[in-house]
């Protein structure tokens, strides 16, 4: 996605259904940068395969699909982030900024330390595999 600077990264989900989905990590830096870049991505006729694009934070790891839901549904609004063309579907997860309506402070993300990351998978397999 030469065409785009601002992408940090790209996939194309492999899935069983008819719709083909994009996920798109972007490295915004300003407001309405990811509706901007769903609008221009939707114009370029060499992308009209791709039905559903999602857009996300540069940071994120787009090959997670955990952390992708993650952020996915814990970021979604789709009265805001959802943007319709001719049958094709852009969404905009990335952080939010007060020129885009968002007027709360975005929640900064929580990173577990290794101390608890080491708790957690030696008490997971008496937790979840009874």
């Amino acid at each position: 996605m030469a065409i785009f600077k601002e992408v940090q990264n790209c996939k194309v989900l492999e899935l069983q259904a008819k719709r083909s989905v994009l996920l798109v990590a972007l490295n915004k830096t300003g407001p309405h940068q990811g509706k901007q870049f769903i609008q221009s991505f939707l114009d370029h006729a060499e992308f009209s395969a791709i039905e559903i694009i999602i857009v996300l934070e540069g940071h994120v790891d787009i090959e997670n699909i955990s952390t992708v839901m993650w952020k996915f549904f814990n970021n979604l609004d789709p009265k805001r982030d959802f943007y319709f063309d001719a049958g094709r579907l852009g969404i905009d997860v990335t952080q939010k900024f007060p020129e885009e309506g968002y007027q709360q402070s975005w929640p900064e993300e929580i990173e577990m330390t290794a101390e608890i990351k080491t708790q957690v998978d030696k008490k997971w397999h008496d937790l979840f595999n009874k």
